[in-house]
């Protein structure tokens, strides 16, 4: 069962993107969004392999909203936010995410390396079964987020506390974290001699 709030999202129409700065309750299917060059709101809006890629999305707000099979390949958010918004079997890599909000969010079964997440706030998120390789987490305030099969090796995480943080289910080889940011994650034992060894102490049986 889901630890984060999904969408709900009531009956759609089909519709292709036109020049309006809103949308509600509307399904796209297969195409390619174009920058708009002004802020837009979705709300209640389902993407089927719609693609994202290369854009910079500023002041965009998606909320109650589905991504399948869609792609945000180096793509960036910025000042925007995702509310109670599920990306499932979806393509993240190389986005940037900068000085968002991030609440209620589910990731799932998504390719998420290198991405980058900056100076946001990330609320009731859950990342499952995706991949975060290589990816960049810097200045980020976190609450209620849930890692569950996540690939974190040879990420990089800067002040950025991962207090009350499981790791245990994840790989996080060659992870790049300060001591006191990773004050308070929870981690499983082969974790920890690994975190213990990366330190520089040395461990005698």
């Amino acid at each position: 069962m889901s630890k984060v709030k999904r969408p709900n999202i009531n009956e759609l129409d089909k519709e292709e993107f036109s020049d309006l700065e809103s949308y509600r309750y509307v399904e796209f299917n297969d195409c390619l969004f174009v920058d708009a060059n002004y802020a837009i709101d979705f709300d209640g809006c389902r993407f089927n392999n719609v693609s994202f890629s290369n854009l910079v999305l500023e002041n965009y707000v998606f909320s109650n909203s589905e991504f399948i099979n869609c792609d945000f390949s180096n793509t960036t958010l910025s000042n925007g936010g995702l509310n109670t918004c599920l990306f499932n079997n979806s393509k993240l890599v190389g986005m940037h995410i900068t000085d968002s909000s991030l609440n209620n969010v589910v990731f799932l079964e998504s390719r998420c390396d290198l991405i980058n997440i900056i100076s946001s706030k990330l609320s009731n998120i859950e990342i499952d079964n995706c991949s975060m390789t290589s990816s960049n987490l810097y200045e980020l305030k976190l609450n209620n987020v849930f890692f569950t099969n996540v690939k974190l090796d040879n990420s990089s995480v800067f002040n950025t506390s991962l207090s009350g943080i499981d790791l245990s289910s994840c790989s996080i080889n060659n992870i790049n974290v300060r001591n006191q940011d990773l004050v308070g994650a929870l981690v499983n034992s082969e974790q920890a001699i690994s975190i213990i060894k990366a330190l520089g102490i040395k461990v005698v049986d």
